[in-house]
Formats: structure tokens, C-alpha cells, sequence
């Protein structure tokens, strides 16, 4: 009579496991890519911009996943390859209309922002990484495609 007791929550037991198992995937699938700080050859042919593009808000999502973890090893390298990506815009290919015009000035300011934002990673200066992101998060947006 006393394992009765127990068959109702035995009962539960598979419905806690797939909401835990959902609740895992859901955390796997919404983690920043870190393949994309893989730096890009350096002599390398231009790429089209809408990859460029999804490579730095790759970027730009792995930098910040580091800064709030106090990653700061990560986060260098995350703002090193920023700052390739960035020189690699505006020598891209397949560039939409709307976005022609301003690439050529976002691209130097994604740059030097990417270049400041390793400064600060070094320095371990939160409030300057922050700063940095913020710039970096709207100079993407600004050269979004579907303006």
C-alpha cells in the first residue's frame, strides 16, 4: 500500500523531464554563436554583405554574452574580430540600395569603436565596455537590410 503513494508522482515524472529538456534546448539554441570570432583570412576575397552583416551581429551578441559573464579574454578576442569584420565591409559585395551610401562611414566607426572596445576590454573598464557595445548594437541596426 505504501508505493500507491508514489504512483501519482511517478506519473509527473516524464512531464518534468521534457519541460526540463525544453527548457535546456530553448537555453542551447538562444547562446551567442562563439564560431564567429574565428578571425577571417587576412588577405582575404570580399565577402557578400548580408554575411558580413550576420557576422557582426554574431559578433556583437558573443561580446556581450563575455561582458556580462566578466569574460574578458572573450571579449578581446570577440572585439579583435569585430574590428576585421568591420574593415571587410566596406570592400563588400552585394550590397543592398539602401544600405550603399551609408557603409562607407559605418564601416570606419565600426572599426574604431571595435578598436576602443578592445581598449576597454583590456582595461577591464565596464563602464567604457558597455559604452562601446551600445555604439557598436546601433551602428548594426543602422546598416540593418530591411531599412
Amino acid at each position: 500500500m505504501e508505493s500507491a503513494k508514489f504512483l501519482p508522482n511517478r506519473a509527473f515524472n516524464p512531464i518534468i523531464i521534457i519541460c526540463l529538456a525544453i527548457g535546456i534546448m530553448g537555453c542551447a539554441s538562444t547562446a551567442a554563436d562563439h564560431s564567429s570570432i574565428v578571425p577571417l583570412p587576412e588577405k582575404g576575397n570580399p565577402k557578400p554583405f548580408p554575411e558580413l552583416l550576420t557576422r557582426m551581429k554574431s559578433q556583437a551578441s558573443v561580446a556581450t554574452d563575455c561582458y556580462y559573464t566578466n569574460d574578458w579574454d572573450n571579449l578581446q578576442i570577440a572585439a579583435k574580430s569585430m574590428a576585421q569584420t568591420a574593415s571587410y565591409l566596406g570592400k563588400a559585395t552585394e550590397v543592398p540600395v539602401n544600405s550603399q551610401g551609408s557603409i562607407s562611414k559605418i564601416s570606419p566607426e565600426m572599426e574604431m569603436e571595435s578598436e576602443q572596445l578592445l581598449q576597454a576590454a583590456k582595461n577591464r573598464d565596464e563602464k567604457a565596455v558597455n559604452v562601446s557595445l551600445q555604439k557598436i548594437h546601433s551602428l548594426i541596426r543602422r546598416l540593418r537590410i530591411n531599412n
